[in-house]
């Protein structure tokens, strides 16, 4: 006889098969699919280290000597045994504030992810994103890169640009919604605190997130991992806040193993 777990685990797929079928499946892919992809991942793509990476940047290009202090202290903080989210983004100020006025924040996001395909030892997980989406699944994703583009032969779809939002909210323009921006529009990077703020305050995204969460089932995969996709943790905590007013039936798929629970999201 099935246990309680596995039955609600039953009805959950059934549920979410079922949202495929009418069309009304949005899988919103976070860094988790990425450094599976790249298995073993190169440093750059976790998190911190993707900041490390950027301090390292304005190092090694000369643009900030290795000596000096602010560089060193925040460099410290990012090895720091228990660093929360909030000393993270502080961080996160810090190198995009050198980086813009040192003009380098395009080129060190290129140099991070422009040839980030070439790392993927793992494509199958590309595959069937591609096979979801044929069968009429939308793809979001909280990620940089652009893999999802690259194996499901989509486009982006930008932030910035309302008319396309509206258009892919309503079904009439395919592609990948890029929630916190694409390397290659680095004006939509959400890296920084200011960055977050901005998307908080976009009318356009809101609502295409709101419309989302109210009339569709939402499959959150490869997010989760704490600090290494602190994206996925801005977005369901933006989700959470309107708790009381979308039906609880959200996803969030994890690895075997893993007991992790993110409020108001049902476990598979």
């Amino acid at each position: 006889m099935a246990s309680a777990q596995e039955r609600r685990e039953a009805e959950y797929k059934r549920k979410i098969r079922q949202a495929l079928h009418d069309k009304k499946l949005v899988i919103i892919v976070g860094a988790g699919i990425t450094l599976n992809a790249t298995h073993p991942s190169p440093s750059r793509i976790t998190w911190t280290g993707l900041i490390l990476d950027g301090l390292d940047y304005l190092k090694d290009e000369g643009f900030i000597a290795a000596e000096d202090e602010d560089l060193k202290y925040h460099r410290r903080v990012l090895q720091r045994d228990n660093i929360d989210i909030r000393n993270v983004l502080r961080v996160c100020g810090y190198l995009k504030d050198e980086l813009d006025h040192h003009k380098q924040y395009p080129t060190w996001l290129k140099s991070v992810f422009g040839s980030l395909h070439c790392d993927v030892t793992r494509p199958e997980i590309y595959e069937a994103l591609r096979e979801f989406h044929q069968r009429g699944a939308r793809l979001m994703t909280t990620n940089y890169d652009e893999l999802l583009e690259h194996y499901c032969n989509l486009q982006r779809v930008r932030r910035s640009i309302p008319e396309d939002v509206r258009k892919y909210e309503q079904g009439t323009l395919d592609g990948v919604f890029h929630i916190h921006g694409s390397f290659q529009d680095p004006k939509e990077v959400v890296l920084d605190p200011i960055g977050y703020y901005q998307v908080k305050t976009s009318d356009d995204v809101q609502n295409l997130l709101k419309t989302y969460l109210g009339h569709n089932t939402i499959l959150f995969v490869g997010c989760g991992s704490g600090l290494e996709d602190p994206n996925f943790n801005a977005l369901l905590e933006w989700a959470s806040s309107r708790e009381e007013n979308i039906p609880n039936h959200h996803y969030l798929l994890v690895r075997d193993g893993d007991n992790s629970r993110y409020s108001p999201l049902l476990t598979l």
